[in-house]
This record gives structure tokens, sequence and C-alpha cells, in this order.
């Protein structure tokens, strides 16, 4: 990792709010190249076990654009970006937009907003706000992301929520021109509620068979 400007501001709000101090930290032309760990994770929340967690709240903002890769993929570009560590609540919240590099018209974004428990509570809360978003450049974020996805834009607006092991997600998904192997689909519309998920009648093409599928 590296980084061209830091800047260190007192967050008098939160410091008042959790009885301690609280800085927030800005970084500018931040650089990061990431690896994943043993288990395949960029990272691990802290198990205290029966201890106390420290008092300690971490605020990150980024001053302008970044730029990160994973483990030497393809790198993606990185503005808004804000982070607030909470170790004392076990919380974690996140935001940013993401844009991959050399790959995708200018206007593909992918926009996220995380909040995150892992106490004894676990919870989790994701905002996904996805504008032509090139697929086959998610293999270079997602680690099992099938290498067959070798076209397709997705557009959507995409909500997930856990709360211990129950999954629910909220929302449409469009995907355009997609192609895995010798299956392609000019267009698809999805859409996400509760625990299920609907397509809507969409043609496609396998090779020289073609139809119209809905679920």
């Amino acid at each position: 990792m590296s980084v061209e400007r830091l800047t260190l501001l007192p967050d008098l709000i939160s410091s008042v709010r959790q009885g301690s101090a609280v800085a927030q930290i800005g970084l500018g032309n931040l650089r990061m190249q990431l690896q994943r760990n043993a288990q395949g994770r960029l990272w691990t929340f802290p198990q205290l076990a029966g201890q106390a967690p420290p008092r300690l709240r971490l605020k990150l903002q980024l001053l302008d654009a970044a730029q990160f890769s994973i483990g030497g993929a393809r790198p993606w570009r990185f503005t808004g970006g804000r982070l607030d560590l909470n170790l004392a609540s076990q919380q974690f919240r996140f935001g940013g937009a993401f844009r991959p590099k050399g790959l995708g018209p200018r206007q593909t974004q992918l926009a996220m907003r995380v909040q995150n428990s892992w106490g004894r509570r676990p919870a989790l809360d994701l905002r996904l706000q996805l504008r032509r978003l090139s697929l086959p450049a998610l293999g270079s974020l997602a680690e099992a992301w099938p290498s067959q996805i070798s076209s397709g834009e997705a557009s959507g607006s995409l909500r997930l929520n856990r709360q211990g092991q129950q999954w629910r997600c909220q929302g449409p998904l469009q995907l355009k021109q997609l192609r895995i192997g010798a299956f392609s689909s000019p267009q698809q519309r999805w859409r996400c509620g509760g625990t299920s998920l609907e397509l809507k009648t969409s043609p496609w093409r396998w090779a020289d068979r073609r139809g119209d599928a809905a679920a």
C-alpha cells in the first residue's frame, strides 16, 4: 500500500457519542495491492473470546480517486470511499464507488454501501447500485467467478440482508449481451424479493437452439 497525502482531523460528534477521542484520517492518491489469506479472505474480524473489545474507532476517507487490485489482477478505480470501523460496538461501515480500469464503457460503475455487525448478533446489510457494469471484470474481484462468462453488462439496484443464517434480497437486476460459453441472451430482467428470485420472459440462444425463458 502507498499513499502520497495524509490528513488527521478530530471528529467531535463521534467523540461525544463514544465518550473517547475519535479522529478521521484522510488518504490521498492511495494505491493498494491486496492478497487473500490462506482461507481466501481479504480480512478477518477479531475473535476476542470473552474479552471486552478495545475502545478503538477508525474512520478513513479518500481525498481523491484511489486504485486497488486483488492478487495482481485487473486494477479498479475507487472514488468516494469512506470506512468506519468501531471495535467497541463490533460494527463496520463502508461505502464507495468502483469501476474497472480499461474495461467497459466510461459510464460503468459499482456503488456499494455496507453495514456489518459481527458480535453476538451478526448481521449484514449490503446495498449495490450497478450501472453498465462489465461482468467479466468481476472476475478480478471474486475468487470463484466463472471464467466462462465472456461478455455481459449488469445494471440495477440490489439490497441484501443477513440476520444470523437467513439471507433476504430486494430489487431489480438487468443483464445485457450475456454470454456464458455457448449460451447467450441479449437481455434478462431479474427481480429479487425476500427469498425468491423472478426472471421475466427473456430470449436465449444455446448454439443453434433458441427460445424464451421465465421463472
